[in-house]
């Protein structure tokens, strides 16, 4: 009877310490975000309305991607993209034109590709100005990597050599 009771202490004990031991080494997962090259359009480039945006880059990953997003905002206010992707866009210059926008996600189930692509149109009445283009891509595990190009969009129909009494 000892020896029974002994022998599942001892196969309890074993458990446990398996258990303990294994949990220690234990892989946190993947928290190895995703990569961006982004070729095209190069940082300052010049887009005109009703145009398509070329776009090229390539995208991977060490386990395998999700999906990338691309969102395109007029900067007329002057900001910035920091880590915390924080910032206030300013109303008064929206209120007055048609700025471009767009925000579009492409799903993805490869850990590596090569994307080039003319699927996104400034629109022909796009306000002129000063634009940021964010690139965002997730991997399976949730983690993302971010890239912001700022880009400047020409317009000639909108057309500022005119007689009214406002100024510039």
């Amino acid at each position: 009877m000892n020896t029974k009771i002994n022998l599942i202490i001892l196969a309890v004990l074993g458990l446990f310490l398996t258990v303990s031991f294994t949990s220690c080494g234990e892989d946190e997962g993947d928290i190895t975000p995703p990569t961006i090259n982004l070729i095209s359009p190069a940082d300052g480039a010049t887009i005109e309305a009703g145009t398509a945006l070329e776009l090229e880059m390539e995208l991977s990953d060490n386990d395998m991607l999700k999906s990338y997003k691309v969102n395109i905002h007029n900067a007329f206010d002057g900001h910035t993209h920091g880590d915390a992707d924080d910032h206030e866009h300013a109303k008064a210059a929206e209120a007055e034109s048609k700025p471009f926008s767009i925000d579009k996600i492409w799903n993805l189930s490869e850990n590596s590709v090569k994307v080039k692509h003319t699927e996104i149109v400034i629109s022909e009445n796009a306000t002129p100005g000063n634009y940021h283009m964010v690139i965002k891509c997730f991997d399976i595990s949730g983690n993302e990597q971010t890239v912001v190009r700022h880009i400047v969009i020409e317009n000639d129909a909108y057309d500022h050599d005119h007689d009214h009494d406002h100024q510039h």
